[in-house]
């Protein structure tokens, strides 16, 4: 998957999470290793194929306490 965002290659620095169901009230959680924006955020979601304006886009955190920080936020599993 290509993308013409400056971030690094999410292959090596993105891991995503599942929970166990499939609803809306389930959800993706999302840890990028490193800092980025919350529009790169929600460009990097896009991505992978879970488009913020219908699966949302939510609890997004930079944790700075570690180099090079770590980004994180969730989306829900379903755009129902």
């Amino acid at each position: 998957m290509s993308s013409s965002n400056d971030y690094s290659p999410a292959a090596n620095t993105l891991s995503i999470a599942f929970d166990n169901g499939n609803g809306v009230g389930d959800s993706i959680h999302f840890t990028y290793h490193g800092v980025i924006t919350e529009g790169e955020a929600m460009n990097l979601q896009e991505d992978y194929g879970y488009h913020p304006a219908g699966y949302g886009f939510y609890g997004y955190s930079v944790d700075r306490s570690t180099y090079p920080g770590v980004t994180t936020w969730n989306c829900q599993r379903s755009c129902d």
